[in-house]
C-alpha cells in the first residue's frame, strides 16, 4: 500500500495567485522554471482561473497549508504530439510538480506527494508523462522512485536545454522498491562510493564464462561498466545496458578511455531486446531492485536475449545466511575523497524476514571545497531469495540450474554464504 500522509489536493483559485507567483521566483524553483517555460506557466495559471484552459493547476496542502504546486493536462490522442510517447490505449496525462515552501524541502516528500496525488485525483488514468530537465538529477531520481521510466531525450520549445521524457504506468505506483542515490543524483560519485568491489568476483565470472564456452556477453545492469570493461579486456565480446542514463554516460567514457569499442544501450532488463548472446549477466544484487513478479518478467526477457543453451549469471544476498548479526555488520560509515570533494556515507539496514526485504537507510554528507556541507538522506529495499527459491523460479521460466556458488566462485553453503552466484541455462524443448 502507498504510505499515506495528511496531504490534500485542490485546484488553484484567485486567492492563490500571489502565493504561487512567489514560489516561482524562489531560487530552488527559478533554477528550473525560467524563460518561456515560466512565462507559459504564469499565463496558464491566469487562464485557468478565468476558465480558459483545460490544463489544471493544483496545490498540495499539509492540512490546510499549501506547500506544493502541480500542473496536469490530458493528452488528446492521437492528434497531440505527445501521443508518440504513449503506449496504453486509455487516458494519459502530463504532470509537473514543485515544492514551494522551503521548510518542506529535504524531507523526502516528493515521491509521496506524487503517488498520493495521482492515486486520489486520477485513478482512471493509465499513463502519466513528465519531462524534467536532464540535468535535474534529483528530480529524475524522485520520478524513477515513483516508477517513471526514461523514454528518451529531447529539446522542448520553451528551453534550450535537453529534457527527458519519462512515462509512468499507473500499475507501477504500488510496485517500486526504490534505488540507491548512486544510480541517479549521486551517479558521478558511483565509482568512488563502490570502491572495494572484489576482483575475485570478476575472476569467478570469467572462469564460469570460459567453462561454458561463452564468447558474446550481455550485461543488462552494467552501471558504470565494471564487469563489461573487465570482461572485454579479457577478450569477451561485450554489450552493456542499464536504465540509468547517467551511469551509461560514465561507462561509455571509461570504455573510450580504455581504448575499447563497446556498445552501450539504455534499457530495462524486463523489456530490452538486444540480440542473442552466449551469456547474460546481472551482478551485485541487481535483481534485488525488482519485486518477485518483475523478476519473473525479467527472466522471460533474459531468456529471449540468449541463444539456445545460453547461460544467465546473477547474484543476490542469500536470505538463509543473513542472521541478525550479519545484517548488523552491514552497517557502514565511510569517508572518501576525490579532487576537492569529500563524501561521508553512513548506512544501516534492517531485514524483514517474512517478506525477504532488506531495507537500507543511507545518509550522505557531501563537502565540496569550502562550501557548506550538504546532507542527503534516502532509503531503498532489496528483494532477497533463498537458493531453493531461485532454482524454482528459474525452472518455471525456462532454465535449468548449472550451479550455485559463493560470489568468489567457491562452493555455496546455504547457511554460510552471504551471496548466491547462480548460473542458469536456457532450456529448449
Amino acid at each position: 500500500m502507498i504510505k499515506k500522509h495528511p496531504f490534500t489536493f485542490r485546484t488553484v483559485n484567485e486567492n492563490d495567485r500571489t502565493l504561487v507567483h512567489s514560489w516561482l521566483t524562489k531560487p530552488h524553483v527559478a533554477k528550473w522554471f525560467y524563460g518561456d517555460g515560466l512565462a507559459n506557466t504564469l499565463k496558464g495559471i491566469d487562464n485557468f482561473i478565468k476558465g480558459m484552459t483545460d490544463t489544471k493547476y493544483w496545490l498540495a496542502c499539509d492540512k490546510d497549508k499549501p506547500f506544493a504546486f502541480l500542473i496536469t493536462s490530458m493528452v488528446k490522442k492521437p492528434e497531440d504530439e505527445l501521443s508518440k510517447w504513449c503506449v496504453a490505449e486509455g487516458a494519459t496525462i502530463t504532470l509537473d510538480m514543485l515544492i514551494g515552501e522551503e521548510e518542506y524541502l529535504g524531507k523526502k516528500l516528493s515521491d509521496s506527494i506524487i503517488k498520493e496525488f495521482l492515486s486520489s485525483q486520477f485513478p482512471e488514468v493509465e499513463e502519466v508523462l513528465i519531462d524534467p530537465e536532464a540535468s535535474n538529477s534529483r528530480a529524475v531520481h524522485v520520478y524513477e522512485k515513483v516508477g517513471f521510466q526514461i523514454l528518451g531525450e529531447f529539446i522542448p520549445s520553451h528551453s534550450p536545454h535537453p529534457h527527458y521524457m519519462m512515462r509512468l504506468n499507473m500499475n507501477r505506483l504500488e510496485n517500486t522498491l526504490g534505488l540507491p542515490l548512486e544510480y541517479s543524483s549521486l551517479s558521478h560519485y558511483y565509482d568512488l562510493l563502490s570502491q572495494g568491489n572484489d576482483e575475485s568476483t570478476h575472476l569467478s565470472l570469467e572462469k564460469i564464462l570460459r567453462e561454458n564456452k561463452a564468447k558474446t556477453v550481455l550485461d543488462l545492469t552494467c552501471g558504470t561498466g565494471a564487469q563489461v570493461l573487465w570482461l572485454a579486456s579479457k577478450g569477451f565480446q561485450m554489450v552493456g545496458s542499464d536504465q540509468s542514463h547517467e551511469l551509461l554516460k560514465i561507462a561509455t567514457m571509461k570504455a573510450k578511455d580504455a581504448g575499447l569499442t563497446i556498445p552501450f544501450h539504455y534499457g530495462d532488463m524486463r523489456q530490452v531486446r538486444l540480440g542473442k548472446f552466449d551469456a547474460v549477466i546481472t551482478i551485485f544484487n541487481a535483481i534485488g531492485h525488482l519485486k518477485k513478479k518483475d523478476f519473473e518478467t525479467a527472466l522471460k526477457n533474459i531468456r529471449d536475449n540468449l541463444k539456445p543453451g545460453g547461460i544467465y549469471l546473477f547474484d543476490i544476498f542469500n536470505l538463509e545466511a543473513l542472521s541478525d548479526r550479519v545484517v548488523k555488520n552491514f552497517a557502514m560509515d565511510n569517508k572518501r575523497s576525490v579532487d576537492k570533494t569529500t563524501i561521508r556515507h553512513i548506512q544501516k539496514s534492517i531485514l524483514d524476514r517474512s517478506s525477504g526485504r532488506l531495507t537500507s537507510f543511507d545518509e550522505f554528507t557531501i563537502q565540496e571545497g569550502t562550501k557548506e556541507p550538504v546532507a542527503i538522506n534516502e532509503s531503498f529495499s532489496l528483494q532477497l531469495y533463498t537458493a531453493d527459491e531461485l532454482e524454482e523460479m528459474l525452472i518455471r521460466n525456462g532454465f535449468e540450474i548449472v550451479g550455485q556458488y559463493d560470489l568468489d566462485g567457491s562452493p555455496f553453503s546455504n547457511l554460510e554464504s552471504e551471496r548466491i552466484l547462480t548460473v542458469g541455462k536456457r532450456v529448449d524443448e
